[in-house]
């Protein structure tokens, strides 16, 4: 599904060295923000990224939903499996 009013999604991809998905994010209001992503697949792991996809966080998925905070003009990847 689309991010939240406040996010833009910048891009899906497959991951480079994983069977995973990762997405490319931008809050592009200069607003700081908690959003709450909705899936509409059961993923089983999402984590925040660097742009070579290392693994920096682990978020707790909740009935399809990641909740994170974003600054600014930040650029956020995720990683779901």
């Amino acid at each position: 599904k689309e991010a939240t009013y406040y996010f833009t999604k910048a891009g899906i991809k497959r991951a480079m060295d994983e069977d995973a998905y990762v997405l490319r994010l931008y809050e592009g209001y200069k607003e700081n923000k908690q959003i709450t992503l909705t899936f509409d697949h059961d993923f089983k792991e999402c984590y925040v990224c660097d742009l070579l996809e290392n693994k920096l966080e682990s978020l707790e998925i909740k009935e399809r939903e990641v909740t994170l905070s974003v600054k600014p003009f930040e650029l956020v990847t995720l990683m779901v499996k």
